[in-house]
């Protein structure tokens, strides 16, 4: 597993082993900072269910400003915590040890973009809602789904992406409701 682009480009990062962890593959890694292109720049970008720590640190070097990086297995944060010293973003970055969803609750950061890439078989339709409901997406933020290609979340937002990839789904939209979107072009 590589930083595939950006500063950092060609790093090669760690993962934990058999500790469930799913990391994103390259394809995929790939298409989604493609969607995630016009929104990357300066972001201050939120990696929920961070596993490894890969998507938060390819945003980094790609030009985000500031990464946080959620997860609750202490195996994968001391993992984040290698791969975020190795690439030499410590200053940029915060780790933290929650469940995704007690974070959405109490934290109160607003972020450009939310990346969520929970366990395939979890529902994060109330995650999503939180999000919305506490305002934790910028104005011309964006929140990016990772889920299993035939399970996706119910998502009542325009969805500005919607790819697949064998069997796995990526979802980009902005928490604002359909109807307030009348000639919207992203």
């Amino acid at each position: 597993m590589r930083v595939i682009a950006g500063t950092k480009k060609g790093l090669l990062l760690k993962a934990p082993s058999g500790d469930n962890i799913r990391p994103t593959s390259a394809k995929v890694k790939e298409a989604l900072f493609s969607m995630l292109d016009p929104y990357i720049n300066g972001a201050f970008f939120l990696d929920l269910f961070a596993g490894t720590g890969s998507i938060g640190i390819e945003a980094l070097s790609r030009g985000a400003s500031r990464a946080v990086f959620i997860d609750d297995n202490i195996n994968a944060l001391a993992c984040i915590n290698k791969n975020v010293l190795k690439c030499g973003f410590t200053r940029e970055s915060k780790i933290q040890r929650s469940d995704a969803f007690r974070f959405l609750g109490k934290t109160r950061d607003i972020y450009d973009i939310i990346y969520l890439d929970p366990p395939y078989n979890d529902d994060i339709s109330a995650h999503i809602k939180v999000i919305s409901e506490r305002k934790l997406l910028s104005a011309d933020g964006v929140c990016a789904v990772e889920c299993a290609a035939f399970s996706p979340p119910n998502i009542e937002f325009d969805i500005l992406k919607n790819k697949l990839y064998n069997a796995t789904r990526v979802i980009i939209f902005p928490i604002t409701l359909k109807e307030d979107l009348d000639g919207y072009n992203p």
